[in-house]
């Protein structure tokens, strides 16, 4: 690919006869004594210019240059496909009657193998340990993760009494899918969320909550109920599910807080387990 140039300069005349003189060299009108059989010019110096090189000499080019040699040589080529066959820059293309013969690719695309045969989706295990129970997070990390979500309820609560309301936060785990639920003490009444039908039962089937409370606390009112009715309503295993209760007054924030007497009535036997322990009686 030749560019002319005026004082290494290639302004706007000078790119028109450089799209001239290689046409003329394509079209055979000049001859180049040095020019290789069979070979195509354009390609070739388009190979050269991506090497950083000048085609005819060998010399190095810089970057700008390169780019202007492959530049042009893509845009003289097109010039002369769209000469050959009726094209018309700027307006409409007009379509040769004759079928246009493409060249067969030099890229060689890779061998289609065959198809691996398909296999059934598994679904996902749980980790476990040697005598095949779940492994779990430790209590350090279940502690971190109620202390933390507690702190936030805190700083998030609007008034200093709705602060000291909330005393009991729980953490449901799911070990099934590693997942962690949040709940305080009263927490599905001030959220308004969907009593699920497992723990509060519908009209036609009772649900794992006592009918009647046995503390001086409501039914539904305590911080694991919360926390399994979230877990529940996203489709987790009752089964599959760990407790873990911390205290979160201001004198015991915390401190690890058994199951009270409804809890344990609820939970104990349908949930995996209560970490922080059951209701024992007085």
């Amino acid at each position: 690919m030749w560019v002319l140039s005026k004082n290494g300069v290639t302004d706007q005349k000078a790119a028109q006869a450089t799209l001239a003189y290689n046409e003329a060299i394509k079209n055979g009108e000049i001859k180049l004594h040095h020019e290789p059989e069979n070979v195509d010019i354009f390609v070739e110096q388009i190979k050269a210019a991506k090497e950083g090189k000048n085609y005819w000499t060998g010399e190095e080019i810089p970057k700008w240059q390169a780019n202007a040699i492959i530049v042009s040589s893509v845009f003289s080529e097109f010039q002369m496909v769209g000469s050959l066959y009726g094209a018309k820059f700027g307006g409409n293309i007009k379509i040769p009657s004759k079928s246009i013969k493409v060249p067969k690719s030099t890229v060689k695309e890779p061998p289609i193998g065959k198809p691996a045969p398909s296999k059934p989706i598994e679904a996902p295990k749980t980790e476990g340990t040697a005598s095949g129970k779940p492994k779990l997070p430790s209590d350090k990390k279940l502690l971190d993760a109620a202390t933390e979500w507690s702190s936030m309820q805190k700083k998030l609560a609007p008034s200093k009494r709705k602060m000291d309301n909330f005393n009991t936060a729980a953490v449901a785990y799911d070990a099934r899918t590693g997942k962690y639920y949040y709940g305080m003490n009263k927490g599905i009444q001030l959220s308004g969320d969907k009593k699920n039908t497992i723990l509060f039962g519908s009209k036609d089937k009772p649900g794992l909550l006592p009918k009647d409370s046995l503390n001086e606390y409501a039914v539904g009112n305590c911080a694991e109920v919360d926390a399994v009715n979230q877990a529940l309503n996203q489709k987790a295993n009752v089964n599959d599910l760990y407790i873990y209760t911390i205290k979160t007054t201001p004198n015991e924030f915390g401190s690890a807080k058994i199951a009270c007497e409804n809890c344990t009535f609820t939970f104990k036997g349908n949930v995996a387990d209560a970490l922080t322990g059951w209701y024992k009686g007085d």
